[in-house]
């Protein structure tokens, strides 16, 4: 192997979630609360590790799409007693699926000498298997553990800024319930053939991300307030389903408010989704089944 003791983390996609897919930037940053990493024995209760075997049987049976990977080394790898280990929850939007792709790409690719959009182009058609369509942003943040900016011109680039200055005010938001990012991805799809739909994303929801993320880059957490109240109130009118009936009310009266915002984390549905509050004290009581996670 050539990093055996390797840690891969999580992520979260702090703005861009689905728009990202369309043109708009996006900003990621390594999520460390959870990691995985190849360990070798007998005791493969860990949910990956039965993943892990249908992903591999899916790249051998399409070897010739993935040419950049040495799949036989990775079966004879497995064979031999390795398998991931994952503390990230799946289906939950925090890069399950993305920290799998990322370490089988690290220890497997015959290919080392390639540009970053190759990259992800490569690592997207290997996390395409999990979700229908990915952009390969996932893999990629969870390859390179740095805080990862999408440029509206689709440049990627690394933020070298400390990954607790983009976690200020945020909790996670735990909804008991796993999401679907396929279905979800689908979903949006549809959305964008409506006309009022793709105007209002064009006029209201695009401009608010790409101020959010400047606001977030700069460390200005007053400034990130205004967009994030706009992408929560677009995504709450334009994509309920995205978002858990039990949420629908929370969602509302923080908008509403002004005490928290919340907004998807990943592709919706289920899984965690991010607060904002200013002040603790401003935390709401959740529904049953719910909780909260401090991100600092």
């Amino acid at each position: 192997m050539r990093k055996p003791d390797q840690k891969y983390y999580g992520k979260l996609m702090l703005f861009g979630e689905h728009t990202v897919n369309i043109g708009s930037p996006a900003l990621l940053i390594p999520f460390r609360r959870f990691e995985a990493r190849w360990m070798q024995g007998n005791h493969h209760t860990n949910p990956s590790h039965q993943t892990l075997y249908q992903y591999i049987e899916f790249l051998a049976q399409h070897q010739s799409q993935f040419p950049w990977l040495h799949i036989p080394l990775l079966k004879s790898f497995v064979e031999k007693g390795w398998y991931f280990h994952s503390h990230i929850p799946q289906n939950y939007g925090i890069g399950s699926s993305g920290a799998l792709v990322a370490a089988i790409y690290e220890q497997f690719s015959v290919q080392q000498s390639i540009s970053l959009q190759e990259t992800r182009q490569q690592l997207g058609m290997m996390e395409s298997y999990f979700h229908g369509n990915s952009s390969g942003l996932d893999p990629l943040c969870c390859l390179y553990q740095k805080p990862l900016l999408v440029q509206a011109d689709k440049q990627i680039r690394f933020l070298d800024i400390p990954e607790a200055q983009f976690l200020q005010s945020l909790w996670l938001l735990d909804s008991g319930q796993p999401s679907s990012t396929s279905s979800m991805v689908a979903y949006f799809n549809r959305q964008m053939l409506s006309y009022r739909f793709y105007t209002q994303l064009n006029t209201v929801l695009l401009p608010a991300v790409d101020q959010a993320i400047k606001a977030a880059i700069q460390g200005d957490g007053k400034q990130v307030e205004i967009p994030l109240s706009k992408i929560s109130s677009f995504q709450l009118e334009y994509l309920p389903q995205m978002i858990p009936e039990p949420l629908h009310a929370l969602w509302k009266q923080g908008i509403e408010s002004g005490a928290y915002v919340l907004k998807l984390c990943g592709s919706g549905g289920g899984g965690f989704f991010l607060l904002h509050a200013a002040q603790s004290a401003s935390l709401p009581d959740l529904p049953k089944g719910m909780r909260l996670l401090s991100l600092v």
